[in-house]
């Protein structure tokens, strides 16, 4: 899969913007409710993605014409090292939620009975309140 990469986040949300419109987007909708015409402002052919580097990089469309009056960019393959210091913060997030699904797996163990005693204490108090 080819990516663009971009300079500028000018440059890249100019891109993004000529490639929604050459695609159509964003879409008209009809309220289901009123059956009116609404503008879509969400719908977006792709999102941009800022690299480690400074630079911005967004999938390439495939769709024929998608990149009709498309500048200032680079096509290239993905390069994992554009989000290598990302990545290593969302590992890092992975890691610190394992150690604490881990720590209350443990604390939950450890006082099964004292907490399936208060589950029922709880469950005979709500039921008591009906």
């Amino acid at each position: 899969m080819k990516y663009l990469r971009f300079k500028t986040e000018k440059e890249a949300k100019k891109a993004l913007s000529t490639i929604n419109k050459n695609m159509g987007l964003p879409k008209k909708g009809v309220n289901a409710k009123t059956g009116k015409e609404v503008d879509v402002e969400t719908t977006t052919f792709t999102e941009l993605e800022l690299c480690d580097d400074g630079c911005y990089t967004m999938v390439m469309p495939i769709e024929k014409g998608a990149m009709k009056g498309v500048e200032g960019y680079t096509e290239e393959d993905y390069n994992k090292a554009w989000f290598t210091e990302r990545d290593a913060a969302q590992k890092k997030e992975r890691e610190e939620a394992s150690k604490k699904d881990e720590i209350i797996t443990e604390v939950v163990a450890e006082n099964k009975d004292t907490l399936k005693a208060e589950v029922e204490l709880r469950l005979a108090a709500a039921l008591k309140k009906k």
